[in-house]
């Protein structure tokens, strides 16, 4: 009866894999079209694909983090990390000097730590991002291959930074 079971449970678990990635296919399918059609930006796949990597990257640095730090046997912290994943608010560290050419444009330099703003606050405007230095007082659009993920926190915790950045 067990080996039944736990044959059951492979092939359920074989089934839900293959469901997911067909409607991974038919999200890009559909993101693309809509691209095709004109009707989002024609980097809207892209700009997707960049924060989901964004977002994967964050939770491998962070596991290494917790197994590499002294209290990697705090299974609370562990447990809050992977399942509620409060760090979401990114912070960049600039691979490059970077001079503004545009008033719009954020100047930093090589080694710099940078916020970035909320998807929802980001411009369509392709290869660049909004953000701001860590201290919020210059904010401006930083080309993406300047930069590259140091951590993430919250949502809320970023948009909330953001628009105190915004109203100084």
């Amino acid at each position: 009866m067990t080996e039944f079971a736990i044959i059951y449970f492979i092939s359920q678990v074989e089934s839900f894999f293959v469901t997911c990635s067909i409607f991974r296919w038919l999200k890009y399918f559909w993101q693309s079209l809509m691209a095709f059609l004109r009707l989002k930006p024609a980097d809207y796949v892209n700009m997707e694909a960049a924060w989901l990597n964004a977002v994967s990257q964050t939770s491998i640095l962070l596991l290494l983090y917790i197994f590499q730090s002294t209290n990697s046997h705090d299974l609370k912290l562990l447990f809050n990390l992977l399942f509620y994943n409060f760090f979401n608010l990114s912070r960049f560290l600039a691979l490059y000097d970077f001079e503004a050419r545009a008033s719009d444009e954020l100047t930093f330099s090589a080694g710099q730590i940078l916020r970035i703003a909320p998807k929802e606050k980001q411009p369509a405007i392709r290869g660049w991002i909004l953000g701001s230095t860590n201290d919020g007082k210059n904010i401006g659009l930083i080309p993406m291959n300047y930069i590259d993920i140091v951590l993430k926190k919250s949502p809320d915790v970023c948009e909330t930074v953001f628009n105190e950045a915004v109203s100084q």
